[in-house]
């Protein structure tokens, strides 16, 4: 089931569609990686490989629009963490992004925060770079300071941030990367 969610955004009316993987046409997704291509610099064939590894088609994409144009961009997909040999079923928060032109206006915010209202109060882990830390501990994550395996690798370069459960070991395995 795919839905929309009008929000106020800056005194404008913007909104958030919400689709499936499986769902997803090819419109979107050219969109959403001409908007990650602001963000991040690979190139367009690198994104499609990204995305055709990494996101299942159960996983849910978040296209934060304002008239028309796509100016934020989310997914969360269903993750299993190992920690001290319980198994545990998440959501993972990946790609959170704003149109490099609009960013630090608070836009990836308020994408995250009426997007992370509709998962009320589930478990949420994300992985991330150290220059986005700052963003996620404003928006009420912690950060995990343990070893991080992601399908049986560790990582070394990747911060993890979780929210809504606690994590009290000093060691977790991921089944999949996101």
């Amino acid at each position: 089931m795919n839905n929309t969610l009008k929000i106020d955004l800056n005194g404008k009316s913007c909104v958030i569609k919400e689709i499936h993987h499986i769902d997803l046409c090819e419109k979107d997704l050219l969109d959403i990686i001409d908007l990650k291509m602001t963000v991040w610099s690979y190139p367009k064939e690198s994104q499609l490989y990204w995305i055709k590894k990494n996101v299942d088609n159960n996983d849910v994409h978040y296209l934060l629009y304002d008239d028309v144009n796509l100016i934020g961009y989310m997914f969360i997909c269903s993750v299993s963490m190992v920690e001290n040999n319980n198994k545990s079923n998440l959501y993972g928060i990946s790609n959170v992004c704003v149109r490099k032109a609009l960013q630090n206006k608070g836009y990836g915010s308020i994408l995250l925060k009426n997007v992370l209202e509709l998962y009320n109060n589930k478990p949420l882990i994300l992985l991330t770079t150290s220059k986005n830390s700052a963003f996620y501990k404003k928006n009420g994550f912690s950060k995990f300071d343990g070893l991080l395996i992601i399908d049986g690798k560790f990582e070394r370069d990747i911060i993890c941030f979780y929210k809504n459960f606690e994590i009290k070991s000093k060691e977790i395995n991921l089944d999949r990367s996101f």
